[in-house]
């Protein structure tokens, strides 16, 4: 932000994926990502590509055949997994050389000892683990937070009242984790905008075996989708539904919402497991902007969401 001048454009997506690319490096894995940036991106964006391609198709074209579509896959998740090897054996050397285990992630992913045999994990179960964390552990929350600025743009009333907390709360010094119980406006713009344009935006479960879910009878290995997009602005659990309102998350109204009426975590056994982490840091983030710059947008067209993995 210290690098940023009044009357500057920024394409906000991308300044909030490389800040979290970096905080997920710092946090997650204990090393700097620095320049490795863009590599990933692109890497990222590629993988991306083909996903939704193969989602979409009705003929889905088999990972084993030898297609020019799947040799340049193969290709760019080679070039992803080496870029994050590399930091698993940066992380690796760190603590080799300086004989203690840091607070981060990996840290404890390396060190851990499996408690029956007591062998470390594998570079493969080590770059998987780092994979599932790292990848999803800064998209998701740089899309929260850019579509958390794209509302506060077209309703600078609640920018208004984001600085107004902010400032009353910090008086002027940074945010740390013991302010964010304070920061209640801040974290119910952080919640709203994840009921208007979820992160995930569908998820899906795979049924075991038959069963009955009210009066919807699903064969054993059936997939099963459900849309926070569609359920998050259903009007029976949220009035006024399509509009961006932070003061609906009251206490009362929490306590009060059905279950699985919000879920932009998912839910039950496999729900995120960063959710604590992703809200805590989009929160702080949120203070740290808000306290420093004023964003407008730079027109007023409504901007369509691209479903790709993430929204």
């Amino acid at each position: 932000l210290g690098q940023w001048q009044a009357g500057d454009e920024r394409d906000l997506a991308h300044e909030m994926m490389q800040l979290t690319m970096g905080i997920a490096g710092k946090t997650l894995l204990g090393v700097d990502v620095g320049d490795r940036y863009r590599e990933v991106v692109v890497c990222l964006e590629a993988v991306m590509r083909d996903f939704m391609a193969r989602f979409r198709s009705p003929l889905p074209i088999p990972f084993w055949l030898p297609t020019p579509g799947n040799w340049r896959l193969k290709r760019t998740i080679r070039q992803l997994d080496s870029v994050l090897q590399q930091m698993i054996d940066e992380r690796r050397a760190q603590i080799e050389n300086q004989g203690k285990i840091g607070g981060d992630f990996l840290s404890l992913l390396i060190t851990a000892r499996d408690e029956n045999d007591g062998k470390p994990l594998s570079n493969q179960q080590l770059r998987d683990e780092v994979m599932t964390m790292f990848l999803a552990g800064h998209e998701t929350t740089a899309n929260t937070l850019s579509w958390a600025w794209y509302l506060l743009g077209q309703h600078p009333d609640e920018q208004q009242r984001l600085r107004d907390e902010v400032d009353s709360v910090l008086n002027g010094r940074p945010p740390t984790p013991a302010d964010v119980p304070r920061l209640v406006h801040c974290e119910r713009v952080v919640r709203e905008a994840m009921r208007l344009y979820p992160p995930a935006f569908v998820v899906g479960r795979r049924c075991e075996h038959d069963c009955t879910i009210g009066d919807h009878f699903i064969p054993a290995m059936t997939n099963v989708l459900m849309s926070q997009w569609v359920v998050h602005r259903d009007e029976r659990w949220f009035a006024k539904p399509s509009e961006f309102q932070p003061d609906r998350w009251t206490p009362d109204f929490i306590h009060a919402l059905p279950k699985y009426a919000y879920f932009p975590f998912g839910g039950g056994p496999r729900a995120c497991i960063g959710r604590e982490f992703a809200m805590l840091e989009a929160t702080l983030v949120m203070a740290t902007m808000a306290q420093r710059i004023e964003l407008a947008l730079i027109d007023h067209e409504p901007l369509p969401g691209l479903p790709g993995v993430p929204l």
